[in-house]
């Protein structure tokens, strides 16, 4: 290894970002050449100012707890002070595949209450209102409310088999009435438990996975605008 390669390869060197071979040849050039070994203690020394100059000092643990509070607060201000038309956010057509990532993102942050609990208890309270609504109006409910509501019934501790049949049919109208729905929580001051919230990308995909791409877009569009 001469001179030039060596002195290509210093900073590589002195991160370890070489392999075995080359960093003991390049160790045994620099036993011998005083020169490219000065050239060495340059670059570190040039390394070292570079990190020091553009150290970021450690944050207070305050500062971190009221960051959220903080940048909402920020937002709501700016809206209040120079509403901005829709118009200005309007996305642009989407890939199927980053349509759901995004959806995903933005429903995990709007849907607060999407905890087992919640998301049952509210679609409990829907059906079971929507089956008074109905015998009062119309005699014939339709087959898959009857099934919902008997299940809820008979069986109140059955969460997952209710979770699992509420997210078979999932529309997009359902999907924006669980938004609408927790703005009227959130307009109540209402807390949500975030400790049972199930986060993961299985659960949100059974969200969107009765979806058409059109579908989530609107959606998407839907999301963005509310945040």
């Amino acid at each position: 290894m001469n001179c030039e390669d060596v002195r290509t390869k210093l900073i590589d060197y002195y991160e370890g970002e070489l392999d075995k071979k080359e960093q003991n040849l390049m160790e045994i050039h620099l036993r011998g050449c005083g020169r490219c070994l000065v050239e060495l203690d340059q670059v570190i020394h040039t390394l070292e100012l570079v990190l020091h100059s553009f150290s970021v000092p450690e944050l207070p643990e305050v500062f971190w707890s009221q960051f959220t509070v903080n940048v909402m607060n920020s937002i709501r201000k700016e809206k209040e002070k120079s509403p901005v038309p829709f118009q200005r956010f309007r996305l642009p057509r989407i890939e199927f595949g980053f349509a759901n990532v995004a959806l995903a993102a933005l429903l995990l942050l709007v849907l607060g209450f999407l905890g087992y609990r919640g998301y049952i208890d509210f679609f409990k309270d829907r059906h079971l209102t929507e089956k008074v609504a109905q015998k009062q109006e119309v005699q014939v409910q339709k087959p898959e409310v009857n099934v919902l509501v008997k299940m809820l019934q008979e069986d109140p501790q059955s969460d997952e088999n209710v979770l699992n049949s509420i997210l078979d049919g999932m529309t997009l109208d359902k999907v924006e009435d669980i938004i609408d729905y927790e703005l009227v929580l959130l307009e109540m001051n209402s807390v949500f438990d975030m400790s049972d919230v199930d986060g993961t990308e299985a659960y949100v995909e059974s969200l969107l996975k009765n979806l058409d791409e059109k579908e989530k877009e609107i959606l998407l569009s839907k999301l963005h605008n509310m945040i």
